[in-house]
């Protein structure tokens, strides 16, 4: 019944009229995604300190303290790299006024001696929240079942997929748009070709080498519309993707390689220009 409160509550089905669970079997309908209250685990980094991890994963440093305690050590006892650390699900609930951190700290942490968790994590002055005010509950003693496990995974797997198709879309999109790109570029419609290479590098999820391309195709343009500062950025940019590219002396003009030489040794070729 509590791990049921918990995702009525992170899903938004809580409210002051009727219980979660009666609002939580009203809302739901089948096929419906809901959030399922997890904590998760991250492994340390070089340099990473509990103040800088609680400031990437939590939103802010001053909950280092917690996010420290929580993983059995004191603050001033910096993680080491490589060490598995978990990081609460921090939990919305709205305050009704009449309920204590001691009483919200047994209900959800399991204790009311984990009542200066809440006080920290949301940087509160009082032992009892105002009405309407928002409290962040630091979860981490979740387990799921069996059953929810498997869904879990179910789950994450459709996400995957979806993202996945999603960015196969984008990339056939890009590859499309640079084949147009190439076309204008062999009208000497360069301005153009400037505007069709920024829409692709910044509105699709192209593959390295279709992003390459671009660059290149963008170089040309640059140096033909004499925007040197442009033709840099886009040399750089094409030999951070493709390092091993290579511009053919024999059908490249002088201008653009000027602008960007090629490197010393190099086994991959771009269409020659």
């Amino acid at each position: 019944m509590q791990n049921e409160g918990l995702i009525a509550t992170a899903n938004g089905f809580k409210s002051q009229q009727g219980t979660s669970r009666q609002l939580a079997l009203r809302s739901l309908t089948p096929g419906m995604m809901i959030e399922i209250p997890a904590p998760r685990y991250l492994r340390v980094q070089e340099g990473q300190t509990w103040k800088s991890l609680a400031e990437r994963w939590l939103g802010a440093e001053k909950r280092a303290f917690v996010l420290a305690d929580m993983n059995g050590f004191k603050p001033w006892h910096e993680p080491e790299a490589g060490q598995l650390i978990v990081l609460p699900y921090p939990l919305a609930w709205l305050s009704n006024g009449t309920e204590s951190l001691a009483s919200l700290s047994y209900r959800y942490l399991g204790s009311t001696k984990y009542a200066y968790r809440l006080m920290q994590f949301n940087d509160l002055k009082k032992e009892r929240p105002e009405r309407g005010q928002i409290i962040l509950l630091p979860l981490v003693d979740l387990t799921l079942t069996e059953a929810g496990q498997a869904a879990a995974l179910r789950a994450a797997s459709m996400l995957q997929q979806q993202s996945d198709r999603s960015t196969k879309k984008q990339q056939d999109e890009a590859a499309a748009e640079l084949r147009k790109l190439q076309l204008k570029l062999d009208a000497g419609q360069y301005a153009q070709v400037v505007a069709g290479a920024t829409r692709i590098l910044t509105q699709k999820s192209a593959s390295r080498t279709t992003e390459a391309r671009v660059h290149h195709a963008l170089l040309i343009a640059a140096v033909a519309l004499e925007s040197t500062a442009l033709a840099r950025e886009s040399c750089e940019a094409m030999r951070q993707l493709a390092p091993d590219t290579q511009l053919l002396p024999l059908y490249t003009s002088p201008k653009i390689l000027k602008v960007c030489p090629n490197p010393e040794q190099n086994d991959e070729h771009l269409s020659p220009r």
